[in-house]
Parts: C-alpha cells; structure tokens; sequence
C-alpha cells in the first residue's frame, strides 16, 4: 500500500497511490501494474482508477509512505477494493507489517 501525505483528496480516496494483495512475487518492475496485473489484485486509488496511480506532485515534493503486511491468509479482495475493504480482510490476520517513508520530488 502507498500514501502520499502531502495530497489532496480526489475521488474519496485519500492519497492512495497503490494498493496489491496476493502478490507472490518479490520483484517489482515498471508498470507492474500492467504487466503483472493477472499476477495480483489490485485496489482503488486516489483518482478512483484501479493500479498505480500518481505521485504527481506540481506544489512541493511529496512525503510517501509504503507499508507492506505479511497475512496467514490470502485475502478474498476483488480488483477494485477499497482500504476499508483490506483492512476487514486482514482483521486477525496480521502477522507482520513494515513501513518506509520517503520524499518524492516535486515535478
């Protein structure tokens, strides 16, 4: 899952730049999103659209938050899902959870 902190909410969602479930793989290349997108669930992000979307910041650069959470379980999540959604599915589920913030350039 990816936040931008330093956005402005678009679509109800928040700062969500990306949210995947399910992914069994560890390497991540460019435009994943497309090309590995039958590998993996996908949810909805900031501009209602389902895979990676922005950080696009034009004002300032950006903070940006990954985290990662290791499940005992692969969540029953639909492209499309919401945060609320993932966080229901992963309710008692959690085995670990990681966390990195970066800053992102402004544009």
């Amino acid at each position: 899952m990816m936040h931008d902190l330093d956005s402005e909410p678009i679509s109800g969602y928040f700062g969500i730049n990306r949210m995947v479930v399910n992914l069994e793989s560890v390497d991540l290349p460019e435009n994943t999103s497309i090309k590995m997108a039958e590998q993996m669930i996908q949810g909805t992000n900031a501009f209602g659209t389902v895979g990676y979307g922005g950080p696009t910041p034009q004002d300032k650069p950006h903070t940006c938050q990954i985290f990662a959470y290791a499940l005992d379980t692969m969540p029953e999540l639909q492209n499309g899902f919401t945060e609320e959604e993932f966080f229901d599915a992963a309710d008692d589920h959690l085995l670990v959870e990681a966390e990195m913030t970066f800053e992102y350039p402004k544009l």
